[in-house]
């Protein structure tokens, strides 16, 4: 009898274990960014979409004039494509910078967004506008989930702003995040990042 008590005790330990790992997860994208530049479904639902795919999706009318993204992981993104980095370089050769001289004080990046602002060069349509802001809409609502999370939890990995910053991100450090909100994993990096982090636009539309 006692042993199958402990038999029992054990199996049920390892289903509680097996239903624990399986309420972390990290969202797989669904978006292929290379197919962007292309065409953008503006009426795509997006209501089962990642908080990570809605936040790329917002900035791909803006990535397909060559916008150059302050946040460094939506830059990042789209740099993996074969269009983005040369459609920056050909924004930066168009501008007239010539009739947007640099005011005094005024750094060369702010110099640099506002003459992209003030020369009207991205002329987003009523549509593609339209679906920007949908999709930063839905981003505030995924937000508001953040800590809806089940016992045991401190973090919905589903809401993850940036988790294709990863190249392989493992169970045990999605169990880490999931659980205690932060893990310390070994890297070349010569700086921290953050795995989930706030989103500070610059988008011309915001």
């Amino acid at each position: 009898m006692k042993k199958l008590l402990t038999a029992a005790c054990m199996v049920a330990l390892i289903c509680a274990c097996n239903q624990k790992q399986n309420v972390v997860s990290v969202p797989v994208t669904q978006i292929d960014v290379e197919k962007l530049i292309d065409s953008i479904d503006y009426d795509m639902d997006v209501s089962s979409l990642s908080l990570a795919d809605v936040r790329i999706l917002s900035y791909a009318p803006t990535a397909k004039w060559g916008f150059p993204f302050k946040d460094a992981y939506i830059r990042g993104i789209y740099s993996t494509t074969t269009w983005y980095d040369s459609l920056m370089w050909k924004l930066d050769s168009d501008l007239p910078w010539d009739k947007y001289p640099s005011k005094e004080d005024e750094n060369w990046e702010d110099h640099y967004y506002r003459v992209i602002k003030e020369s009207g060069y991205m002329k987003l349509t009523e549509q593609e506008q339209a679906f920007i802001k949908r999709m930063e809409e839905r981003e505030k609502e995924l937000q508001k989930q953040n800590f809806e999370v089940p016992t045991g939890l401190r973090v919905n990995m589903q809401n993850l702003a940036n988790p294709r910053q990863l190249a392989d991100f493992d169970s045990l450090l999605a169990q880490r995040l999931g659980e205690d909100g932060f893990a310390i994993v070994p890297s070349n990096n010569e700086q921290l990042f953050t795995m989930s982090r706030t989103t500070i636009r610059n988008s011309p539309t915001s």
